[in-house]
């Protein structure tokens, strides 16, 4: 189930946390996931998509406004090639179009396959 959130409970906050770590334990390197940003968030709009399956967070994106807008996220490596990275990134793009935003960057580690790409 896909949610976009307003500001991230302690829980969401535990679980995100949880999920980085399943991730990198599997990919190694290291998630620009700011979190205290995502402690910080204003709940004012949204700014981060949450993936879950059987009660679990299994994605995440981040939607980080610096004046220009990043977006961060992960899905769990036991979670994958079912569609949820590209869910995340879908409604993270249409919340970014929303705010009308002129560029969108897509953070991603250095030792991504597809990182090196550029378009």
């Amino acid at each position: 189930m896909l949610t976009l959130t307003r500001g991230l409970t302690g829980a969401e906050l535990d679980d995100i946390a949880a999920l980085e770590a399943r991730v990198l334990a599997a990919d190694g390197g290291r998630l620009k996931l700011e979190p205290q940003v995502l402690a910080g968030r204003s709940g004012e709009r949204v700014d981060d998509v949450l993936v879950h399956e059987n009660g679990r967070l299994v994605g995440f994106l981040g939607i980080y406004d610096f004046g220009d807008i990043e977006l961060s996220g992960m899905v769990d490596p036991a979670a994958r090639r079912r569609g949820h990275g590209a869910a995340l990134l879908d409604a993270a793009l249409t919340e970014c179009r929303s705010r009308a935003a002129a560029s969108v960057l897509l953070v991603v580690p250095r030792t991504s396959e597809g990182g090196d790409r550029k378009s």
